[in-house]
C-alpha cells in the first residue's frame, strides 16, 4: 500500500501535551507514504507525509518479483563479484528529480548508479570484477554515495568478507586480527627470535647483530676507535660473515624500555630485514606490537594468494 493508517502502525503510546504531540513511526518498505488527520478541535486537515528513504536487496540468478528490502549491510563473498556471477543489487530511492547516486568500494572508484523512474536501479555485481580491494585480506565495503544538492552522503550497503589460509596450516579466517593472533599462537617462533642482547653500555642508539641467535650490540658513540658501525663490522666479519645483517635502535621510547629490563633483548623478525620489536618492562611479551608489526609489514605477503579451494 502506499498510504497507511497511523493508527494501524503506531508501535509506542502516542504523547500529547503542549505544544507537539509525539510517536512512533514504523520504517516499512511497502509504506512509502503516510496520512494523517489533523484537527484542533474544529475543522480537519488530511496531512500527507513521505516517509520513504533507501533500499536495498540482493539476488541471483533471475530477478527476484517480490524483493526483501533492506536497510542493514548485506554479508557477500568475493565470487559474487566474480565476472561470471550474475549477482544483482536492487536499489529503491524516494522520488526525487535531483537525486543522483554512486557505487563502489574506494572513493576513487565509484560507478555511477542510473536511477530510472519511480526511483528504481540496479546494480550488477560483475561491473566490479576487477576490483583489486575484493583480493585484500579483511572485510571491504561497498558504498553508495547520494546527492542532491550540496549535500552528500555515504552508506554502506555491503560487506564483502575475503578469507585467507594460514602460511603453515590449514586453518582458515576472514579477519586480519583474528588470524595474526592464531600465527602468533601457533607459529611464533617462524616468525620471530628473541634475541638476547650481548654488550655493554646504553646509549640513545645503539647498533644490533641481526644474525641468528647473536643479539651483539655496539652503543653509538663519538670516540675514534668506538664507532658502533666498525666495531660491528669486525665483529660480524669474524663471527658470521657471510650472515651479516644488523639494525640501529634509536627511538627514544625503545631505549627506555630496554634500560627498565634487567635482561635485555630484543625480538627479530625472521620475515624481512625489520626493525626490532623491544619490548616494555610491562609488556615483555610484545604481543601486541608484534601483532601491529605483522599487520602493517607482512600481512599482503603472508596471505597474497590463498582462497577457499585452494
Amino acid at each position: 500500500m502506499d498510504i497507511a493508517d497511523p493508527a494501524l502502525l503506531l508501535q509506542q503510546p502516542i504523547v500529547r501535551g503542549p505544544p507537539t504531540t509525539t510517536f512512533a513511526w514504523p520504517i516499512d518498505p511497502d509504506i512509502p507514504k503516510a496520512a494523517f488527520v489533523v484537527s484542533d478541535g474544529g475543522s480537519t486537515v488530511r496531512a500527507t507525509f513521505d516517509t520513504d528513504r533507501i533500499w536495498w536487496s540482493f539476488a541471483t540468478g533471475a530477478a527476484a518479483s517480490l524483493p526483501t528490502w533492506l536497510l542493514s549491510p548485506l554479508e557477500l563473498k568475493p565470487d559474487e563479484f566474480a565476472a561470471v556471477s550474475n549477482a544483482v543489487l536492487s536499489f529503491r530511492f524516494p522520488n526525487s528529480r535531483s537525486l543522483k547516486a554512486l557505487v563502489g568500494f574506494e572513493y576513487d572508484d565509484r560507478r555511477a548508479l542510473p536511477i530510472r523512474a519511480g526511483g528504481q536501479a540496479s546494480l550488477d555485481l560483475n561491473a566490479f570484477s576487477e576490483a583489486s580491494v575484493l583480493e585484500h585480506f579483511g572485510t571491504q565495503k561497498l558504498r553508495l554515495w547520494i546527492h542532491e544538492g550540496d549535500n552528500e552522503i555515504e552508506v554502506v550497503v555491503a560487506n564483502v568478507k575475503s578469507p585467507k589460509k594460514c602460511p603453515w596450516c590449514d586453518v582458515w579466517s576472514g579477519e586480519p586480527e583474528e588470524m595474526l593472533s592464531h600465527v602468533l599462537n601457533q607459529h611464533h617462533d617462524l616468525c620471530l627470535e628473541r634475541l638476547n642482547l650481548k654488550g655493554e653500555g646504553m646509549a640513545q642508539a645503539i647498533l644490533v647483530c641481526l644474525a641468528p641467535t647473536c643479539g651483539q650490540y655496539y652503543p653509538e658513540s663519538s670516540l675514534p676507535g668506538e664507532y658502533a658501525i666498525d666495531l660491528l663490522n669486525r665483529h660480524a666479519n669474524r663471527v658470521h660473515p657471510h650472515t651479516s645483517a644488523y639494525k640501529k635502535i634509536d627511538n627514544p621510547e625503545d631505549i627506555r624500555n630496554l634500560l627498565g629490563l634487567a635482561e635485555k633483548w630484543v625480538w627479530k623478525c625472521k620475515l624481512g630485514n625489520c626493525r626490532p620489536i623491544t619490548p616494555s618492562p610491562d609488556d615483555q611479551d610484545a604481543l601486541h606490537d608484534k601483532k601491529e608489526h605483522l599487520m602493517q609489514e607482512h600481512l599482503s605477503e603472508l596471505f597474497a594468494c590463498s582462497k577457499p579451494g585452494e
